[in-house]
């Protein structure tokens, strides 16, 4: 089995180990039997909108050099992710079907 490249990057945050070790295991979680990803690239960042000030982008790289994006904003940066998650598996699923 190969190990996907999985990488956080976070702009304008405290550094927080603890929580790149969170979303990188939700991320484990969601995508180690999808032997087909190459990569997953999450950045979350925090701009000066304060009804949604927390933006997650993911980028998805797929073995055959396709990529998938989604992003999500939020008042939570958890919410964010959780919501820029569940549309990158919606695409995949899209995509499979």
């Amino acid at each position: 089995m190969k190990m996907m490249d999985l990488k956080v990057e976070t702009t304008n945050l405290p550094e927080s180990q603890s929580f790149k070790d969170l979303i990188l295991s939700l991320l484990k979680k969601t995508f180690s039997k999808k032997e087909e990803i190459k990569s997953v690239l999450v950045m979350v960042s925090r701009n000066e909108d304060v009804r949604a000030p927390f933006t997650v982008k993911m980028n998805l790289e797929e073995e055959n050099e396709e990529t998938l994006v989604t992003s999500a904003v939020s008042i939570n940066y958890l919410a964010a992710f959780s919501q820029a998650l569940k549309r990158m598996e919606a695409q995949l699923a899209k995509r499979r079907a």
